[in-house]
């Protein structure tokens, strides 16, 4: 039970981490990149995070 509490608390703090990082950097990645490198950007992350997904997906459950 401890172990569950101690994830749920460690996800909280890197979903907060995490939308803090965005709202600071692409703030920041408006300003400095044009708009075609932003797109290009952008479409990288969206693919890195459907590999990262299907990789999950793909991996059998431990239960």
């Amino acid at each position: 039970m401890q172990g569950r509490r101690l994830l749920y608390g460690l996800y909280a703090v890197i979903k907060v981490h995490f939308a803090k990082e965005e709202e600071v950097y692409l703030a920041l990645l408006d300003e400095a990149l044009p708009p075609d490198e932003a797109a290009d950007m952008f479409a990288a992350m969206e693919a890195a995070a459907a590999t990262a997904k299907a990789a999950v997906a793909a991996k059998p459950s431990a239960s």
